[in-house]
């Protein structure tokens, strides 16, 4: 035989006993031993109830367990190949093993050695493990699979409490000397997963991350690791397939809908999805990355976004956890609208690239809402938005908006707006103001805890409408506005009142909101009415001023000093150049040219406190130019200075038709005057003029002493009418005029009562009262001479009654007086004062009358007439009185004397003696009202003797035959109407009969009258 065929026959031999024994294994005690200790060596304690050994190919079959470690392997079938030259040489060296109903406890610890019992090959399957993971108990069941310590091995098992689709496959490899072992699976809940994870790393940051969902592939890898090697987390990676995920951020944030994989590795968890959603918000192209140890807050999110305003304005602080962010979203009340943009959020660090938003926002500090769009990025806590928007109040077409998150400061930028002037009240030096400004700029800074606003530009064209007292509506429109907490400028703005309008530019520098200093500067043209707007714009009220047609100047201001400086034009072609200064309460004009076509001046003044005047110079003349700027009539021309803090006037002037009413408040009109002086307290005066309609001529002295002026002048005229007089003394020009002015006059009236020859002089105190004393004067016929005077509310006066020569008839008919009717020439004396607030005469007054006359004849008097009326009735006078209206009573003596007291004449004696008939009268006569109450004697011119024998009876009644009759009555009542009754004789005192008897010379006989029906 060859070689060939020997070894075809032994290799079929082989295969048959090989066969044969693999058929009919052959059971080994020795065997099983001898593996038994080998493995013990290793720390594998081995418990086989049977154990068969199977020659080709080599391998032990039975049932058994093994322990090692405080673990076990515990199998119904198990299959045991050891390599057969090692077994020849003694040592067991396991090659494969194969388990079918099978259990495996084992425990694995972090930071511990794997304690699991490898082969080099294995087979496994329809088993349980139950696997201690950190204290975490873990049943898996073992589908089937294989294990090889070279290459790799696949398991396919299912996990208690997790239900995928499909078997969970595990897959180990070797390269290098090194394990690397991964699993696989389809279609997990998150939540299932998310419960073991728990307990097995209770510390892990993964399953607080995760939180729903459902993972429709999943790969978990760890490795590699050696054999022997403690576990090692770093090793642990995952990779997933997200489906309807939910993850919540170690910030509380929950994202809902997740699709999209997740990835763990190297400690560092990463989310990459298609689609996520945060209540409204959704996002699209996220990218996620979490730390799972070290500070959670540095995490990354990269992300397309769209959000709510409401969402974006409760989640901000909770991605950027600034200082005052939160109190500056927490002011904007029901937040509307959307974002979208991308968002990266790196360490805290938060980028964000808004494509578009709209946006309706409600300021706490604002009663209105904003309506916003546009677009902008947050990079670096700083967010910087492009924006359109409109609101009550302001509307403009683009704008940027920064704020910075770290310093918690803002600005606002606005371009080609509108903006209502409303918004501005509080930060604009105008109480009453409305309008709007068309703005071309408006930028604001701004802080956000708490929001206030501390600096604004606005530049913009003005519309507005601005109220200034006692002007009415001031509008001003066009040109460029700028205002900002500083300043307010105006360029070339139209302004428009009633009956004013113009352009002006200017600068007003303010503080806290108020004017501090400034200038205005620009043309202006006046109306009538629209006059007044110089006087309420620059604090000067000059009533009596014409003001100009137009202005066109420049006026400065700096707290209370205000200057203005400028061209003015007024009506007739007369111009004037003004320099002016005002300083509190002072004014100085320090230039005032005055240009007319015929003439032209210079004057400057000093008025402290205005409209008081100081001092005033002045170099040209005057003349209707005086009306027209002042308001004076008349015309002046000279050269002087006026110092009236100094009291001097230096230099020369003359004056034409000027009247002292508008200059001192004194009725006076100068017809031609010259004054002059060198420097000294006063100026000489000279002149004529007119006082109440009235001419006068002469001159004197003005002095200027503390403020007032004071007059020593010496005037002589025509007449003069006195009430015209007092009406000027009560008036208001006696405060700023002191001194006194002698009048010499032809002729004065006062009411009725014409004086003639009058010489008075008139003496002013101020405010302290006047005083007019009567030198001379007479009227109809009687000298009269006295004072009469007001002082601080008191009224006070003394006058002198004389007449020498004078006639009843010529003074009654001077008079007007119709009640009495004589002929006669009488001498009268008298004196009267008198003092008080109202009526002195009726309040407090005293004096005396005396009036004689003789050879005289009455024609009519009321008191005689009733008187002798009466005695015609008596017996003894029947008829024998006569008629006052024919022929008259002629008197030898008509004499009287009273006193007066508080208005109330008391007649202490009245007579009259005629040829028939002796008169006494006596008693109190009331001088304002007329009434009277008198006792009167009639004393008829017949003897005793005489009626004696006409009447015998009386003859034993009366002794003596060479007395008067005398008969008393009683007159009471008005004068023009008195009541006469007779008294009977006992009612008169023995005095007054005593009295009348001296009288007369002769004795009286008192008979009560018998008076006929």
């Amino acid at each position: 035989m060859g070689k060939i065929t020997w070894f075809f026959f032994i290799l079929l031999a082989l295969i048959v006993v090989g066969t044969f024994l693999y058929r009919y294994p052959i059971s080994s005690k020795f065997i099983q031993e001898f593996v038994k200790k080998e493995l013990e060596k290793k720390g594998v304690i081995v418990e086989l109830d049977h154990f068969y050994l199977y020659v080709f190919p080599l391998r032990l079959e039975g049932k058994g367990e093994f322990f090692w470690d405080g673990n076990y392997l515990k199998a119904q079938k198990i299959i045991v190949v050891p390599k057969v030259f090692s077994l020849l040489k003694g040592k067991v060296i396991i090659k494969r093993i194969e388990c079918e109903t099978f259990e495996i406890s084992e425990e694995l610890r972090e930071g511990g050695k794997v304690p699991l019992f490898y082969p080099e090959e294995g087979i496994f399957k329809d088993g349980r493990v139950s696997l201690k993971i950190n204290k975490a108990l873990i049943e898996v069941n073992i589908l089937e699979g294989f294990f090889r310590k070279k290459g790799q091995s696949v398991l396919f098992f299912d996990i208690q409490g997790i239900r995928p689709q499909g078997r969970i496959k595990l897959k180990l490899e070797k390269a290098n000397g090194k394990y690397l072992l991964s699993v696989e699976a389809n279609n997990i809940r998150v939540r299932e997963i998310k419960e073991i994870w728990e307990e097995i790393s209770p510390k892990s940051t993964i399953p607080k991350f995760l939180e729903g969902g459902e993972f429709q592939e999943i790969f978990l890898q760890y490795g590699p690791f050696e054999k022997g090697e403690g576990f090692d987390s770093k090793k642990l990676k995952l990779r997933g397939l997200f489906k309807e995920g939910v993850a919540i951020l170690p910030s509380g944030v929950a994202f809902t809908g997740i699709e999209g994989e997740l990835d763990l590795k190297d400690e560092l968890l990463t989310l990459r999805a298609k689609r996520a959603f945060l209540e409204e918000a959704s996002f699209r192209g996220v990218l996620f990355k979490l730390p799972l140890k070290g500070d959670w807050r540095k995490f990354f999110l990269q992300t397309e976004i769209e959000v709510s305003a409401r969402v974006l304005v409760k989640y901000l602080p909770l991605f950027l956890p600034q200082k005052g962010l939160k109190k500056f979203l927490n002011q904007y009340e029901d937040p509307k609208g959307k974002i979208r943009g991308s968002l990266k959020v790196e360490n805290t660090k938060i980028e964000a690239l808004i494509d578009h938003f709209e946006l309706k926002l409600k300021h706490k500090g604002f009663c209105f809402p904003f309506l916003l769009t546009g677009d902008g990025e947050l990079k670096d806590e700083r967010l910087k938005i492009s924006l359109k928007g409109e609101t009550e109040g302001i509307r403009f077409e683009r704008g940027t908006f920064s704020v910075s998150f770290k310093d918690r400061k803002g600005k606002l930028s606005l371009k080609d707006g509108l903006l209502e002037v409303a918004l501005l009240k509080d930060f604009l030096p105008f109480k009453d103001i409305g309008g709007e400004i068309r703005f071309k700029n408006l930028e604001a800074s701004f802080s956000l805890s708490p929001f206030r606003l501390y600096d604004y530009s606005l530049k913009g064209e003005p519309h507005l409408r601005v109220a200034f007292p006692e002007v009415g509506l001031l509008l001003i429109r066009e040109g460029i506005l700028t205002v900002n907490p500083k300043e307010l400028r105006f360029y070339g703005s139209e302004i428009e009142s009633e009956e004013v309008w113009g352009r002006i530019s200017g600068l007003l520098k303010l503080e806290e909101g108020k004017i501090k200093k400034g200038f205005l500067e620009g043309e202006l043209k006046f109306e009538e009415k629209g006059k007044r707007l110089l006087s309420s714009l620059f604090g000067l009220r000059i009533p009596s001023v014409s003001f100009p047609n137009s202005f066109k100047g420049k006026a400065q201001f700096q707290d209370e000093i205000f200057q203005i400086q400028g061209n003015l034009v007024f009506v007739n072609g007369i111009k004037a150049d003004l320099l002016a200064k005002k300083e509190g309460r002072r004014v100085v004009v320090e230039k005032l040219k005055i240009i007319s076509p015929e003439r032209e001046a210079l004057v400057k003044g000093d008025f402290d406190p205005w409209p008081s005047l100081k001092g005033i110079s002045f170099k040209g003349e005057l003349e209707k130019e005086l009306t027209v700027l002042a308001g004076i009539k008349g015309g002046i021309k000279g050269d002087f200075q006026l110092d009236l803090k100094g009291k001097t006037f230096n230099g020369w002037t003359e004056l034409k038709g000027v009247s002292l009413l508008e200059l001192l408040g004194f009725p006076l009109e100068i017809h031609q005057a010259s004054l002059r002086g060198e420097g000294k307290s006063f100026l000489e005066l000279y002149g004529d003029g007119e006082f109440k309609d009235q001419t006068f001529q002469g001159g004197g002295r003005l002095s200027f002493l503390d403020d007032q002026v004071y007059l020593d002048l010496k005037l002589k005229g025509e007449f003069l009418d006195l009430t015209k007089l007092g009406e000027v003394l009560k008036g208001k020009g006696e405060t700023r005029v002191r001194g006194s002015i002698f009048i010499e006059l032809k002729e004065a009236f006062y009411k009725e009562v014409s004086l003639k020859g009058v010489e008075a002089e008139v003496k002013l105190s101020g405010d302290e009262g006047w005083r007019v004393s009567l030198n001379k004067g007479g009227f109809c016929g009687i000298q009269l001479e006295g004072f009469y005077q007001e002082e601080k509310g008191k009224k006070n006066f003394e006058f002198q009654l004389r007449s020498t020569e004078s006639s009843f008839k010529g003074v009654f008919s001077c008079l007007g007086v119709e009640e009495f009717l004589l002929d006669g020439d009488f001498l009268l004396e008298g004196i009267i004062k008198a003092q008080g607030l109202k009526e002195p005469l009726w309040e407090d007054s005293e004096g005396s009358v005396y009036l004689y006359s003789s050879k005289g004849r009455i024609y009519k008097f009321t008191l005689l007439s009733k008187l002798f009326a009466l005695l015609n009735l008596t017996e003894i006078l029947r008829g024998k009185m006569p008629d006052l209206l024919g022929k008259g009573f002629s008197y030898e003596r008509l004499e009287a004397f009273g006193k007066i007291k508080n208005g109330v004449l008391d007649l202490e004696e009245f007579m009259i003696e005629g040829p028939s008939l002796k008169l006494f009268g006596k008693g109190k006569i009331e001088l304002k009202s007329g009434e009277m109450d008198l006792v009167v004697i009639a004393a008829p011119l017949r003897t005793i003797d005489v009626l004696l024998s006409k009447i015998p009876f009386l003859g034993y009644l009366l002794t003596g035959k060479k007395g008067l009759l005398a008969f008393p009555f009683s007159a009471k009542g008005h004068y023009q109407d008195p009541k006469f009754i007779p008294l009977p004789p006992q009612l008169l005192g023995g005095g007054i009969l005593a009295f009348v008897e001296r009288l007369f010379q002769l004795p009286l006989k008192l008979v009560e009258p018998i008076i006929r029906e």
